[in-house]
């Protein structure tokens, strides 16, 4: 998986003749990771979304009402997740799980098992991503799947900023607006640093706006009707 997304960031960034932003949600932020750690002189930037925080079996450190496939093994993994999720443990609206049930219905089993299985024995890739210095930003929701302190850790491990939002594990879908928001701080600076001429590595700080507290904070609501508010999907 990881050889893919280096073909085709290459090819981007060959097309585009400069680096590229990459973000991975969830199970693709752990093979975004990998990229960059392999070749970082591609990227010039990297928000991890949802993504897991722990190396090794990386499902140890999920939140109590998390699916239980802490206690399964490649194949069996798989099956309690899809399970978990379509009995709606922690609920959702009706609209989401009937997308999310849809899906599964249209999802080949072996596909989960695919991501499952690496997440029993997730690199460790933190000295990799700190020793790149990419303007970096681990986005997660306050009732994502594994706790918030999880996720706090390995951003400070790796220099990232860290943006939390009332959210589950999709902030994309429920906090899009700011996500945006606290995606276009980092890469800001890094273009700024470019046409500069500064060096490639540049220190992310936390996302605007104003002085945060160091490494955490709860993102602020855009102060606009626009916009939805924080765990409200769909009152736009």
């Amino acid at each position: 998986m990881t050889d893919d997304v280096l073909a085709v960031v290459r090819d981007a960034v060959a097309t585009a003749g400069r680096p590229l932003h990459v973000v991975g949600y969830s199970f693709a932020g752990t093979v975004a990771s990998l990229a960059c750690a392999a070749e970082p002189g591609l990227l010039a930037g990297l928000t991890l979304l949802g993504s897991p925080p722990l190396a090794g079996r990386s499902f140890r450190g999920i939140s109590r009402n998390g699916p239980p496939t802490v206690l399964g093994g490649d194949r069996t993994g798989a099956a309690p997740m899809i399970s978990w999720i379509q009995s709606n443990v922690i609920p959702v609206p009706p609209g989401r799980l009937r997308f999310v049930r849809d899906r599964f219905r249209l999802t080949r089993r072996q596909s989960v098992r695919d991501m499952v299985g690496p997440m029993h024995r997730t690199p460790d890739f933190t000295a990799a991503l700190a020793a790149a210095g990419l303007p970096t930003l681990v986005a997660v929701g306050e009732h994502g799947l594994w706790p918030t302190r999880l996720h706090g850790t390995f951003a400070e491990s790796i220099g990232a900023a860290l943006a939390v939002y009332r959210s589950g594990h999709s902030p994309c879908e429920t906090s899009p607006h700011q996500l945006c928001r606290d995606m276009l701080e980092p890469f800001g600076r890094a273009a700024q640093a470019r046409h500069r001429g500064g060096a490639a590595s540049v220190r992310p700080g936390p996302p605007a706006p104003g002085p945060v507290p160091a490494q955490r904070r709860l993102a602020p609501e855009l102060k606009s009707e626009r916009f939805p508010r924080h765990g409200q999907p769909g009152r736009w």
